[in-house]
């Protein structure tokens, strides 16, 4: 049956299973699954991200997830932005490791002022968020260059950069 069901029949079936898919217990979603793959002809882990999906709004669009919300404030963003000013640019767990260093220095003169509860977040907060704020500037220009030379003759051991005409 698989291979004479159109896509667009596919998807109907999928989205009139979805809502008994998502309030059926573990083994019945297990019975849900086999159904939808003997009718579609879908792989398993195909079927369960097609149920899994969120509600269509067209024809092949889908709607925007939720995102998660924001777990540190501007304000300890803008204190990472700074210890990682201050650091020249390191990341992750180099910079995790200088923090308990670098933040009294930057509150002693006077670059940071945070309240106990920013600095305790500051402090505790994973080597995964510290990303480059660069990569995160809203604003293109705000992001550092590379090196002019870098650019003209590449890395001497690669040789010229191909792209740069």
């Amino acid at each position: 049956m698989a291979g004479t069901i159109s896509m667009g029949a596919r998807r109907e079936v999928a989205s009139a299973v979805t809502e008994r898919y998502r309030s059926a217990k573990r083994a019945e979603k297990g019975r849900i699954l086999d159904e939808l793959c003997a009718t579609t002809g879908w792989h398993r882990k195909h079927a369960v991200r097609a149920l899994r999906r969120r509600e269509t709004v067209g024809p092949g669009e889908i709607e925007a997830t939720r995102k998660r919300g924001r777990r540190y404030g501007a304000t300890v963003k803008d204190a990472m932005t700074a210890l990682w000013e201050a650091s020249d640019r390191v990341r992750g767990k180099r910079l995790k490791a200088m923090i308990p260093t670098l933040l009294p220095a930057l509150e002693q003169h006077g670059r940071l002022q945070l309240g106990q509860s920013d600095r305790d977040r500051v402090l505790v907060i994973s080597a995964g968020h510290h990303r480059s704020p660069a990569r995160r500037c809203e604003d293109r220009s705000e992001r550092r260059q590379p090196a002019p030379c870098r650019i003209l003759f590449g890395n001497p051991a690669r040789g010229p950069d191909p792209r740069v005409q």
